[in-house]
């Protein structure tokens, strides 16, 4: 995967929220030409899978960059030129004491402990995240903010929607401290059962197309609703295909040999994020 990146290194691309949507785009195509998977899992499935990796090994390679302060023959003069100007920015520079600073206080947000740990953010972040099975809330965030960047979202809808859940999580957390939280059942709280037992929110990456309007609603361009057993299915692929995909691309940090039948699983759960943010 970061070969690809190498073949085609932009001026705008100094962190991969900066990176246009078809740059990322003919990202994806190429990396289509190596990696083959089961047709019968989904290709949003794979997309999503995709961008979190992608996400991943962009920063981690432009951290290496920023780093080693010496310019690689696949980067252009005019793209160097512009990492070192970012680099060198106050945006810059002000992210990285915040990003400081956010490591040494709680990592997930109130209710979970401090990170004290001496990997640097990269190297950190990829085990951290590569341990965790990805859940509701990815999934949600991937179908419903724009280009799956888990920021902007797609309508006022998904928006309120989305705080929604958050809060009712916070107050779980709150209640139960000591307890980790079940993301599905705080999901299906919030979503409440839908009609014929659909779950809101989740439905493009199902397998049937079909949209079931909600009676109650006065537009019938309602989000798909999925079964529940449907859900967890859905749940469960995007795990093997995380899953997968780090197995085999993650002894490939440069690409070496990336063609690869989707016929084994392994037991260990994979999950990579795309940052939000430029990181330090």
């Amino acid at each position: 995967m970061t070969k690809v990146f190498k073949r085609w290194m932009i001026p705008e691309g100094y962190c991969w929220k900066s990176v246009p949507t078809h740059h990322k785009d003919q990202y994806w195509r190429q990396w289509k030409v190596f990696f083959r998977w089961d047709d019968a899992i989904p290709k949003d499935l794979i997309r999503a899978a995709y961008d979190r990796l992608a996400g991943t090994r962009y920063t981690a390679l432009m951290h290496k960059l920023k780093n080693n302060r010496l310019q690689p023959v696949y980067v252009t003069d005019e793209a160097w030129r512009r990492y070192l100007e970012y680099w060198e920015s106050e945006d810059f520079l002000a992210r990285s004491r915040q990003a400081t600073s956010n490591r040494n206080t709680e990592v997930e947000g109130p209710g979970t402990r401090p990170s004290k740990h001496g990997g640097g953010s990269v190297s950190f972040m990829t085990t951290h995240e590569r341990l965790t099975p990805p859940t509701v809330n990815d999934l949600y965030l991937h179908l419903h903010t724009v280009n799956h960047d888990r920021m902007t979202f797609i309508d006022t809808r998904s928006e309120r929607f989305y705080d929604r859940l958050q809060r009712r999580r916070q107050e779980v957390t709150q209640a139960t401290p000591d307890q980790s939280v079940d993301e599905e059942a705080v999901y299906l709280n919030v979503a409440g059962e839908c009609p014929k037992g659909r779950v809101y929110g989740l439905g493009s990456l199902g397998r049937k197309k079909r949209r079931y309007a909600d009676p109650g609603a006065s537009t019938s361009q309602m989000p798909d609703m999925v079964p529940r057993v449907e859900f967890n299915v859905v749940a469960e692929q995007l795990r093997k295909v995380m899953e997968y995909m780090h197995q085999h691309l993650g002894m490939n940090m440069d690409g070496a040999s990336l063609s690869h039948h989707h016929h084994h699983h392994h037991h260990h759960h994979h999950h990579l994020m795309t940052s939000n943010s430029c990181r330090k």
